[in-house]
């Protein structure tokens, strides 16, 4: 699983940046948002739920994938190569 690990990494230090620009975005923004506020709490964790989803779907299925590949078949394929 470290290799869901290393997929997953860079998305959660984006999140993790990412929310506060957003925020302090939304307030430079303020005049320009109809119907919402500039901190929008329940769309702000609906994209970080759904980020979330597609970056550990997107890191578990290759992740998964290797590990039922016998490692000799592939170090005898590279060996070829």
């Amino acid at each position: 699983m470290r290799a869901a690990r290393c997929g997953t990494t860079p998305t959660f230090v984006g999140l993790a940046a990412g929310v506060p620009l957003a925020l302090a975005a939304g307030r430079a923004s303020r005049e320009q948002l109809y119907g919402i506020g500039p901190s929008d709490w329940p769309t702000i964790l609906a994209v970080l739920g759904f980020m979330t989803l597609v970056t550990v779907a997107a890191a578990i299925v290759p992740a998964v994938r290797a590990t039922r590949i016998d490692p000799v078949v592939v170090l005898r394929h590279d060996a070829a190569s």
